[in-house]
């Protein structure tokens, strides 16, 4: 899927949202986009559209105001809101098949398995016999010390040995 809103700030993408909320292609579009950021601000949004929430206003953050006082004013915690209970993401009816899916490979992504993983350029999908060889492979290329990004053969090792821990095989 072609990536139409990258030029978009989080402010415009939760205003689209909000606007065309009975509209599944622009919301999935807006879901497709978001899944290439990383903010806090845009996780949560993705996590409101694919909960099938409307998304909720942004808070506003109020101007500091200068003043004479001595002591600052003491502040309020925020009243903790009440706690909904919402679907899977994979119930939510504006997804199709095909997206509900993705998210749930997205979903699997997040794990202490999946981290290591990725790495070393794979993920949980990747098979067994295909992790070794891309594993030999990294052992070959770290002999001769670590890469550009800090990778060396000892971390190799030590994460090799975890994942060799999470369902006994050996590589």
């Amino acid at each position: 899927m072609k990536r139409e809103y990258t030029s978009k700030g989080i402010a415009e993408l939760r205003k689209m949202a909000q606007e065309h909320s009975g509209d599944p292609a622009i919301l999935n579009k807006i879901v497709h986009e978001l899944g290439f950021r990383s903010t806090q601000a845009s996780r949560k949004l993705l996590a409101e559209l694919t909960a099938g929430r409307a998304p909720s206003k942004p808070a506003r953050v109020a101007k500091k105001q200068t003043t004479t006082r001595a002591t600052p004013a003491k502040r309020r915690a925020p009243e903790p809101g009440p706690v909904v209970e919402s679907p899977a993401a994979t119930t939510a009816p504006a997804l199709e098949r095909g997206q509900q899916e993705t998210f749930e490979l997205l979903r699997e992504t997040f794990t202490l398995e999946a981290e290591i993983l990725a790495r070393w350029g794979m993920t949980p999908s990747v098979p067994k016999e295909i992790e070794k060889l891309v594993f030999a492979e990294w052992r070959k290329l770290l002999k001769g010390g670590p890469d550009d990004r800090g990778r060396s053969i000892e971390t190799l090792e030590k994460d090799i040995s975890k994942l060799a821990g999470r369902d006994g095989s050996e590589f």
